[in-house]
């Protein structure tokens, strides 16, 4: 009997243990969060020929958004925070079971309705892109403040920040042009610079698109350099970013 009751605690601790370490991932799959999509476009000089192929890689992903998926959308400057308009700032209509919209009867009109909304986003997205000033820096780390702000602000949802860039940091901070920093040097970089406490992107997923597609900078070694700088600057920042997701163009969402 004592070594029946044993058994019974020992695996009763274990499955104990397994919700614990993994509860999240199968909560995730049994009922996947609504998603807080950032996506910060580059407006520098330099990304200047990469507009029309990053308009079409943000499509794709309006298209893969669903009903009750927030989008935030603004431009990468030298002072995010602070010139933030949040030009686009929209959740895609979503109808609860308790609502009669939510009726099979209402699919095809809330399927309108959605796809009215993702147009709007799109038109509105479109021309912020197209009339945008150019950015005399590209101050990547410093917009990611603002991700990170809008993430907290939406915590209940799953976090993705979409950077539209070259990726070439041209800022105060650091000026990749002349120099792409080592991966043993990240920690400087990923510190709040009002105070001083780490990033914390929440466990968002990455997507950098465009990387070092712009002006031709970097080839080779370098690219990989580049890669392997952000890889790691986001992995500290508590975010992943995959080498497939970093890139000149957008493969999947």
């Amino acid at each position: 009997m004592r070594r029946t009751i044993t058994l019974t605690l020992i695996a009763l601790m274990a499955g104990g243990y397994f919700i614990t370490k993994h509860g999240e991932e199968m909560m995730e799959s049994f009922f996947p969060r609504q998603r807080i999509v950032t996506v910060l476009f580059d407006t520098s000089g330099s990304t200047d020929p990469m507009k029309k192929s990053y308009l079409s890689s943000f499509d794709k992903i309006l298209k893969g958004l669903k009903a009750g998926d927030r989008i935030v959308v603004d431009k990468i400057s030298g002072n995010s925070l602070a010139e933030a308009t949040y030009p686009v700032n929209e959740e895609l209509p979503e109808y609860r079971f308790w609502d009669k919209r939510s009726s099979p009867n209402f699919k095809k009109k809330n399927e309108q309705e959605l796809e009215k909304t993702r147009e709007d986003i799109r038109n509105r997205v479109h021309s912020f892109v197209n009339e945008s000033e150019k950015s005399q820096t590209t101050a990547i780390m410093d917009s990611i403040l603002l991700a990170e702000k809008v993430f907290t602000t939406y915590s209940d949802k799953k976090p993705t920040l979409v950077i539209f860039s070259d990726m070439m940091e041209v800022s105060g901070r650091a000026n990749f042009l002349k120099e792409i920093p080592s991966t043993s040097n990240i920690n400087q970089y990923i510190q709040n610079k009002s105070n001083g406490e780490r990033i914390d992107l929440r466990k968002a997923t990455i997507y950098a698109i465009g990387a070092s597609a712009g002006g031709g900078y970097v080839s080779g070694d370098a690219y990989q350099r580049l890669q392997n700088f952000w890889i790691q600057y986001f992995d500290k920042a508590n975010a992943s970013l995959s080498e497939k997701d970093f890139g000149a163009a957008l493969l999947t969402f």
